[in-house]
């Protein structure tokens, strides 16, 4: 069913953290994007967003999962 975007994007981070067993992925906010149907602003506000809220830290052209809850 509907899920707003915040929660597809937790849930897109957690699955692809999963499946490549690593904390640290190497996506771009662009493929992101794409992969939720969004555009790239929003995906780098919402992540700009959880990393204020210490649930992940973003690096260059990586994002280090610390908690997503």
């Amino acid at each position: 069913g509907f899920s707003s975007l915040d929660e597809r994007l937790v849930k897109y981070l957690k699955e692809k953290s999963e499946l490549l067993d690593t904390l640290v992925l190497h996506l771009s906010h662009q493929e992101i994007a794409d992969d939720l149907g969004t555009a790239r602003a929003v995906v780098s506000r919402m992540l700009k967003q959880m990393e204020r809220k210490g649930m992940l830290r973003l690096q260059r052209g990586r994002i280090r999962i610390l908690a997503l809850v």
